[in-house]
């Protein structure tokens, strides 16, 4: 990074403080969860490197928002029966896969370490271009 005039700051600057995060778990309709410390495909770890990205993220976690973590989100959504038995194993007691196209082809037994959950992006998307159209529209037909 900093061969290319690049720093930490500058690649994490959006992201929520400590402080924000704190305000966010105190809401009573959110629900802070892991997504492990450096987002891998959790079915392609090594054991001792599933052990970090789940139970050492859980940790990291707990220390920040003072109280116990239970819900992780697998990264990109993908588990397996070994990333589930290492989830329960770290303490977590939910967890979270995205919803995809025959999705439960790939996750054989649904249970509280493979709930789904639906990636928003896309309507995101969605609701950002309607609300630039509504926008220009609003723009060309203003009364002067």
């Amino acid at each position: 990074m900093a061969e290319c005039g690049i720093g930490p700051a500058d690649l994490t600057d959006d992201y929520i403080n400590r402080e924000q995060l704190a305000a966010l778990d105190a809401h009573p309709l959110i629900t802070i969860g892991v997504h492990t410390r450096t987002h891998p495909d959790l079915r392609y770890c090594s054991d001792s490197e599933l052990d970090d990205e789940l139970a050492g993220a859980k940790e990291i976690l707990e220390s920040w928002v003072e109280h116990t973590v239970d819900t992780l989100a697998y990264p990109f959504g993908d588990t397996d029966a070994r990333v589930r038995r290492a989830a329960k194993s770290a303490g977590y007691t939910r967890a979270y896969v995205t919803e995809k196209p025959n999705w439960r082809s790939h996750v054989p037994m649904y249970g509280r370490l493979d709930i789904p959950r639906v990636d928003l992006s896309g309507e995101v998307r969605r609701m950002r271009r309607r609300e630039r159209k509504d926008a220009a529209a609003g723009e060309t037909t203003r009364p002067s």
